[in-house]
């Protein structure tokens, strides 16, 4: 069935079949009940079905462009990442402060396992550890 509250444009076949097309999808095609029709039947109840098939294909490849640039970026914040931790010592076998993003640290365990409930300073992060070391216990770590 057909999401009308999602954007759609319907148009009448000659034959009084509706031919819709969400507004988000151009280039797709589909009877009243969402059933696949024919660019065919389309053109016939009025799609302009060349340019709708561009703008089909135009999006999709902008899609496929936001992904790889996406991909691209991520890759790059991974990285960063990874050197942040690298730089921060481990004091306890098994336990290290991590950077959790926005300038933020917590407590992990060897699987990587946040053991703080909140985010802190590195500062904190390291004083909780520390505390941890003295205490051999693991606490909540709400500094």
């Amino acid at each position: 069935m057909i999401d009308k509250d999602r954007g759609v444009t319907i148009r009448r076949h000659l034959t009084g079949i509706q031919v819709c097309m969400y507004k988000d999808a151009p280039g797709e095609f589909f009877d009243i009940n969402g059933n696949p029709v024919g660019e065919e039947l389309a053109a016939q109840a009025g799609f302009d079905t060349e340019a709708l098939e561009r703008e089909r294909q135009k999006r999709e490849r902008m899609a496929e462009a936001q992904k790889r640039i996406e991909q691209e970026y991520a890759s790059e914040s991974e990285r960063v990442e990874q050197e942040i931790n690298a730089g921060l010592q481990e004091e306890i076998p098994g336990y290290s402060v991590q950077h959790v993003g926005g300038g933020r640290y917590g407590v992990v365990d060897a699987s990587g396992n946040r053991i703080t409930s909140k985010p802190m300073s590195k500062d904190e992060a390291e004083v909780f550890l520390k505390n941890l070391q003295t205490d051999g216990s693991e606490e909540d770590g709400e500094a």
